[in-house]
């Protein structure tokens, strides 16, 4: 509705932005009652209104608009604002919208009559085409379209007549470091930012380079020229009003308080995606009985845990980033996907039973204590009572309600039920009662098992009972749940500003073949440190997106006997590699690769598809770990297969080496050698426990 009935569109008037933003939109923003997806996408927003004011300021400066053309686009948007009021009044909306849009038609009203006013009060143009006289503006009017040009013009006066002071030494050495500032920002914005961006938002940041860095370097070289040949003696004028001092807000486009705003819509969004993979992870916990020793469903488990992590990691590197105003906002992705979540608990054999546990009961005195508790279930008022307590406050307590006279038959209602639930403690000659309170079951429509506290003295606090409720499969067998997730997929490097101009590169000296010699002879001391980079950023076992490209123009009738086209381009499958060393190293790898992926090497194709690699050989790895821990495998069985697959591998490597596609070359024999290192190890343990 904020989108449809509110648009930035309906918004043409420098009034009607300003009361947006300062009495809707920041109030939204700042209170904790609105959800947090909501406040993100209201600071959006926010931002978006901010920028389209800019551009109106900005036009009305460089006279792109005017007293004469800017008062049509304001008649315009109050005609669309009155017409969306009639069809959200006919319709029978929301009081609040329709009182919203309504004081939005009044403020552009009475903006409108006030550029009109404007009009009517303007000079007329002389013989000479030039105005005969000043325009009759409003002392506000004045202020709105003079307040930022003022600020800027008062700041270049300031710049002005410091830079007259300066000696002319002192200029030049100004010159050459704006110089420096200007060719940085250029030559960064082409090599670190240009590549990565799509198509239409490369060409922007081209044509910045082309129109505004450039003209500005050839221009700067010229006066420095002119200097050293004393054919210049100031550039004050230059300096203050042209080649300014690049700031953080330059390298964004944005002010810093915006950029910040920016980062933390980012970090808002992945503390969502925790909090969905959090609670995934608690459905598979909650799924069955059985959840803690199921590999299938542990391996899930984990997975989600990873993805947390993950997550922590990428929002303290986003909060580093915000204190450093030299390094651009990162861009990252957001997707949502459905995952299924089987909820049986076979444990549980009948389906008309409810398992109540009650194990204790915190922040009550060392007494004893007892439940008494109640459901409406099977066409009557059931009733129960616990155990007594000990002093520490541990009951224990289980049992079986019948919801249904069938056990076949569940009860369709039960999610629409309260438990409730009073406490008592024991006396010597009567009991007590301390406290009472009812605990929902309307999540039984999706979930078999609910885990909480209640707390029966609301008033005072006290008496809070743990309790575990469950069936054997809710309303919804199958429940789907929702997961966002979000991705760096580009984290930009610190820009150095100030960083020197590279030095004109000069021909090497000749060196005679003594010295040639000699320096052959010493051994290299950098020889350690490249070989263990090398070992940390092993990048073998990956491919790429791109690497497939090699691959394009095969047809299935070249490839070799018994193998797909599947085959041939994804030999490193983690689904049809089932070795624990190559799953353990292609993790690895995969991981490592993704991290370097997010500093900005690779293309985004490239950092997505290594990103879904990673997972499903994160998850092949762990339940592979699993059955073989667990015994589950057989290692005869196991170690045929591995043969197998050394087999038909040593076939694609032939394959490979006559198409010339030297990364699958690499990659197979990468893989071939951490399958018979495999099996050789496999084999010498043999040959040592017999």
């Amino acid at each position: 509705l904020e989108d449809k009935l509110h648009p930035t569109t309906a918004m043409f008037s420098f009034k009607v932005m300003d009361y947006e933003i300062r009495n809707i939109l920041e109030p939204c923003i700042n209170s904790s009652k609105l959800d947090k997806e909501i406040r993100a996408k209201l600071a959006k927003k926010k931002i978006d209104l901010e920028k389209q004011r800019q551009r109106f300021e900005e036009n009305l400066q460089n006279k792109k608009l005017n007293l004469k053309t800017f008062p049509p686009i304001m008649e315009n948007s109050l005609k669309d604002n009155k017409i969306l009021l009639e069809q959200v009044t006919k319709a029978n909306g929301r009081k609040p919208d329709i009182q919203r849009i309504q004081l939005r038609v009044k403020i552009l009203s009475d903006d409108l009559e006030t550029w009109r006013s404007k009009i009517e009060g303007m000079p007329t143009k002389s013989r000479s085409g030039t105005t005969s006289g000043t325009a009759s503006l409003s002392s506000s009017q004045k202020e709105d379209r003079s307040k930022a040009s003022s600020t800027k013009n008062t700041s270049s006066d300031i710049l002005l007549r410091d830079y007259q002071k300066m000696g002319k030494s002192e200029q030049l050495k100004l010159l050459k470091a704006r110089k420096a500032q200007h060719y940085n920002i250029a030559m960064f914005l082409k090599k670190e930012v240009a590549s990565f961006l799509p198509k239409n938002e490369n060409e922007k940041v081209l044509d910045r380079i082309k129109n505004k860095y450039l003209p500005l370097l050839q221009k700067v070289n010229d006066v420095i020229k002119a200097f050293e040949e004393a054919s210049e003696e100031d550039a004050s004028e230059f300096l203050s009003e042209e080649l300014l001092e690049i700031t953080p807000e330059e390298l964004h486009g944005m002010s810093l308080s915006e950029r910040a705003q920016a980062i933390k819509a980012i970090t808002s969004k992945m503390e969502e995606a925790k909090a969905d993979e959090s609670n995934y992870s608690q459905m598979l916990a909650n799924s069955s009985d059985k959840a803690s020793t199921s590999h299938a469903i542990q391996g899930k488990i984990r997975e989600a845990k990873k993805r947390i992590e993950d997550y922590d990691k990428q929002i303290d590197l986003l909060r580093k980033i915000e204190k450093e105003p030299w390094i651009l906002t990162p861009r990252a992705s957001i997707a949502t996907e459905t995952r299924t979540v089987q909820m049986v608990n076979p444990e549980i054999p009948d389906l008309n039973i409810l398992v109540v546990e009650f194990p204790r009961v915190s922040r009550c005195s060392e007494k004893s204590y007892y439940l008494k508790y109640s459901i409406h279930a099977n066409g009557k008022v059931q009733q129960f009572s616990t155990n007594k307590s000990s002093k520490d406050g541990v009951w224990n307590y289980a049992s079986q309600v019948a919801l249904t006279s069938d056990a076949k038959v569940v009860d369709r209602e039960l999610h629409m039920k309260e438990i409730h639930v009073q406490i008592y403690s024991t006396g010597v000659f009567s009991d007590s009662k301390k406290g009472e309170n009812r605990i929902s079951l309307k999540d039984f429509q999706k979930t078999n098992t609910l885990r909480g506290k209640v707390l029966l003295n609301q008033q005072e606090n006290t008496y809070e009972v743990d309790y575990v409720l469950r069936i054997r499969e809710p309303l919804l067998k199958s429940s789907k749940v929702t997961v966002s997730s979000v991705i760096i997929d580009k984290v930009f490097p610190k820009l150095d500003i100030n960083a020197k101009l590279p030095e004109p590169k000069n021909p090497e000296p000749t060196q005679n073949k003594s010295q040639v010699d000699t320096q052959k002879s010493q051994p290299s001391q950098q020889q350690p440190v490249q070989e263990q980079q090398k070992a940390d950023n092993d990048f073998s076992l990956v491919i790429t997106k791109s690497m497939l490209n090699s691959l394009k123009d095969i047809n299935s009738s070249q490839l070799p006997a018994g193998f797909t086209l599947e085959d041939v381009t994804e030999p490193d499958n983690p689904s049809k590699n089932k070795s624990y060393t190559y799953l353990e190293k292609l993790v690895k790898q995969l991981e490592a690769a993704k991290t370097q992926m997010m500093g900005g090497f690779g293309s985004v194709a490239d950092s997505k598809y290594v990103r879904d690699k990673w997972s499903l050989a994160f998850k092949e790895f762990t339940m592979l770990e699993s059955k073989l821990s667990g015994g589950q495998i057989d290692i005869q069985d196991y170690m045929k297969e591995l043969q197998d697959t050394i087999a038909r591998d040593k076939q694609l490597l032939g394959f490979y080496t006559s198409k010339g596609v030297s990364d699958y070359v690499a990659f197979m024999k990468a893989k071939l050698e951490t399958y018979e290192k495999e099996i050789a190890d496999m084999q010498a343990q043999m040959e040592e426990a017999q």
